[in-house]
């Protein structure tokens, strides 16, 4: 979703503004830049409202919803769009209050998303221009950008500007819009979350695992590893609170051969399945007939299935040469006495969701994966080759270079048996914290808001917005 002015207008998505505004949007009143709410130095115009109060009804309607429907109706939505822009506005006026900045960090990333989207708005913009100045020649393409500039800018801030202008006032509210995600992010970080909520958040979710578990001991996996990779960023991710016996951890290096197999060898494996086939109908035919008739074309079949093969099995060793010379020089490195760790940093090609740079997670290198040759983990499971060769390990042990069903070539170790039974609540206590304050924070935010809204230094000119919208409700007969 692209959005103008994040702090005020909570935009949908950038084609749906920009195709309503040219579609239907007439020269703004000359009151767009009249302020409807203030609180301290900050300011809302007429202008940022109409716009946003524009953006929730086309969303409403994409929706099936009127806020057309009656005078009720309407003043409900009045309200929902005045809440959104407005509590924005007493939020940045409290983080001013209170000496709240940004990190440099956090402002880089403010200022790059910025100007990634102001060059989105300036492409889809200077091609409504071209296509303006295709009929109509008399102005240059770059003289319609600005007028279509000018449009814009003046039909969601009240005032006519230049580009230059129009993007030094979007990163303004792109930086506030970040000052209000941080400031309630630091707001709900603070909230408090008792032992006696863990314990019993803690022991309602094992009564959950533990039926779910005994019902399927492999869907166990798939949590454990989008609680590893997610639970950090996600509060809607639980961390399981029971461990199912039959798991383990394994390390795995894993080299992958380089393009695809050619039209050729694919042609190649069709005719061997092709002359297979017949042949197997031969033999089935002479077996049940307890004669050898096909005797000859039999003999012929196999030598042509050998040929064929030969030529495969050729093009599969070309095509997966520098992966084994690979996988070699990596097993080479481990029997020189290199640790598992340093080689898999080093040689495995496996990409993981929450790599940084690239890199193999610290939790993986620390870790291992997790394996169970005993449950059908579903669709996070390891392949049937690789549990196989796992099964005949021992703990610390690491296998020869061997190839998967996709080709792949993999060394892989056994890791330590992970102890079954019942999480210790501590070591998930930071998770459950976060969780908790998640669930408290919808509620705890919309109270402070609704504190805050009392401020005598707010204002809001309630005449004005319930005159937005009012032409468009049903005429009365």
């Amino acid at each position: 979703m692209k959005r103008f002015f994040k702090a005020f207008v909570s935009l949908l998505a950038l084609a749906l503004m920009l195709g309503s505004f040219f579609a239907c949007s007439k020269k703004p009143a000359e009151s767009n830049d009249s302020v409807i709410a203030s609180i301290g130095d900050r300011k809302l115009t007429l202008g940022f409202f109409k716009s946003a109060f524009t953006s929730y009804a086309d969303y409403y309607s994409q929706m099936g919803m009127d806020p057309f429907a009656s005078k009720s109706d309407l003043e409900y939505f009045q309200d929902t769009v005045l809440d959104a822009v407005v509590n924005d506005l007493v939020v940045l006026h409290r983080a001013g209050e209170e000496g709240f900045t940004l990190s440099s960090a956090q402002i880089s990333e403010a200022e790059q998303a910025a100007e990634q989207e102001l060059e989105e708005i300036k492409s889809q913009l200077m091609s409504q221009a071209e296509q303006l100045n295709a009929s109509d020649p008399s102005m240059t393409a770059e003289q319609h950008f600005e007028g279509l500039i000018r449009e814009l800018s003046e039909y969601y801030t009240g005032m006519a500007m230049s580009f230059k202008d129009y993007s030094a006032e979007y990163k303004k509210q792109t930086l506030d819009t970040a000052i209000v995600s941080a400031y309630r992010s630091e707001f709900e970080a603070k909230l408090p979350v008792g032992d006696s909520e863990v314990l019993e958040w803690y022991e309602e979710q094992l009564q959950y695992d533990q039926k779910l578990y005994a019902e399927d001991p492999g869907k166990y996996m798939e949590n454990a590893l989008e609680f590893e990779i997610h639970g950090e960023q996600y509060t809607d991710v639980y961390p399981p609170t029971v461990i199912p016996e039959g798991y383990s951890r394994i390390f795995d290096i894993v080299v992958y051969p380089d393009g695809e197999l050619s039209e050729e060898y694919e042609s190649l494996i069709e005719e061997m399945e092709s002359v297979a086939a017949q042949c197997s109908d031969m033999l089935f035919s002479d077996a049940l007939n307890g004669k050898s008739d096909h005797a000859e074309e039999i003999a012929e079949f196999v030598s042509a299935y050998k040929a064929l093969e030969t030529r495969a099995n050729e093009m599969f060793d070309e095509y997966r040469d520098s992966a084994v010379k690979k996988m070699d020089q990596a097993y080479a490195c481990l029997t020189d006495g290199e640790s598992f760790q340093e080689v898999m940093k080093r040689f495995s090609e496996r990409s993981y969701s929450d790599a940084e740079n690239g890199d193999i997670p610290s939790r993986i290198l620390e870790n291992g994966e997790l394996i169970s040759i005993t449950h059908d983990c579903g669709d996070s499971d390891w392949s049937s080759v690789i549990k196989d060769i796992y099964s005949m390990t021992t703990v610390g042990e690491y296998s020869t270079v061997f190839s998967d069903d996709d080709g792949s070539l993999h060394i892989i170790m056994r890791g330590e048996n992970v102890p079954s039974g019942s999480v210790d609540v501590a070591s998930i206590k930071d998770a459950i914290i976060r969780i908790i304050r998640a669930e408290k924070s919808a509620s705890a935010w919309k109270n402070k808001l609704s504190e805050w809204r009392e401020d005598p230094a707010l204002h809001i000119d309630m005449d004005t917005v319930r005159s937005i919208g009012t032409d468009k409700l049903p005429k009365e007969d």
